[in-house]
């Protein structure tokens, strides 16, 4: 997606901002059910697998947000104590 449909409005960090977010959100991520490379967003918060149909919650415009990856990493560790 382009920030080209804004023109010169809004101002340049605000139009770099949207394209990052579009960027994250077009992208395709790896399922945690199937492992496929196909998990795609499908509305705010929303994710969805196009080969075996799994949903999931995640953050807005990513599967898995920063504080929610570190949370997963610190749970990890704890489970191998």
């Amino acid at each position: 997606m382009s920030t080209r449909r804004f023109g010169a409005r809004y101002g340049s960090t605000v139009r770099k901002r949207v394209e990052k977010i579009e960027q994250k959100k077009k992208a395709r991520y790896t399922c945690p059910n199937c492992r496929k490379k196909t998990l795609e967003w499908e509305a705010v918060g929303i994710w969805v697998c196009r080969k075996c149909g799994f949903k999931m919650a995640g953050a807005a415009f990513e599967p898995m947000s920063d504080v929610g990856a570190k949370f997963f990493s610190v749970l990890r560790q704890y489970k191998k104590v």
